[in-house]
């Protein structure tokens, strides 16, 4: 296993890096700061407990969730390392610990506080539980019972709880509670991702139809295989 960096400046320059990424949902920029073998794990509760390894898988996940969930994060020393704080107006929800070396992020461990999650009230603080936690709500059984009515379509679970519609081992795309709609731009996910917020009508329909327009070219290779 890499040694950490005991330099806590270079820590926080690869730390900031990611918050930075992470914020602007930047693929790219997250996998320059990620080491290729990168460990993530999220702690708190049965439903949130999940592992993901590989640069690409960590920063696609990332890039997903940060527009909503990094903006919660600030800077703080976790374990004496250099990490950040989740904070709600609830007030403190958890912690993200780094293991930094070579000035690549090796590991990243989320631990979020279970009870904590139960006592959001605010509207702001409610989307991020929805988010964080992909609780089925009636947008969201909309949107996927409409897509598991197309032939050869189901679903899995996905990140921070999340529920994914594939069509024969493909992600047309996955949603996170009432909250938001990631929706990769090909079914091979060669062209990135779009991230629809579901807070209205439009947003419910644009995610359908790209969800559906997903679907259509995935019959359609299926038929010139």
């Amino acid at each position: 296993m890499p040694q950490p960096d005991g330099d806590l400046a270079t820590q926080r320059q690869a730390v900031d890096a990611f918050l930075a990424a992470s914020r602007a949902g930047d693929f790219e920029a997250l996998l320059a700061v990620l080491d290729p073998d990168v460990v993530f794990r999220a702690h708190g509760g049965r439903e949130l407990q999940q592992e993901l390894t590989g640069a690409a898988d960590v920063a696609r996940s990332f890039a997903a969730s940060g527009p909503r969930f990094a903006t919660r994060c600030h800077r703080a020393a976790v374990n004496g390392q250099a990490g950040l704080l989740l904070k709600t107006g609830q007030g403190l929800l958890g912690a993200i610990g780094f293991t930094v070396s070579g000035g690549l992020i090796n590991t990243v461990d989320l631990t979020l506080d279970p009870e904590k999650l139960e006592g959001l009230g605010n509207a702001d603080d409610a989307g991020l539980l929805s988010y964080v936690r992909g609780r089925e709500g009636s947008v969201a059984e909309r949107i996927i019972g409409e897509a598991l009515s197309w032939p050869g379509v189901h679903r899995a679970n996905g990140d921070f709880g999340s529920v994914v519609l594939r069509l024969d081992g493909r992600e047309l795309g996955h949603l996170h509670g009432d909250a938001v709609a990631d929706v990769p731009l090909s079914p091979e996910h060669d062209s990135g991702w779009v991230t629809v917020p579901l807070e209205t009508d439009e947003g419910v329909e644009r995610a359908l139809a790209l969800l559906r327009g997903n679907y259509q070219r995935g019959q359609v290779e299926k038929r010139s295989v």
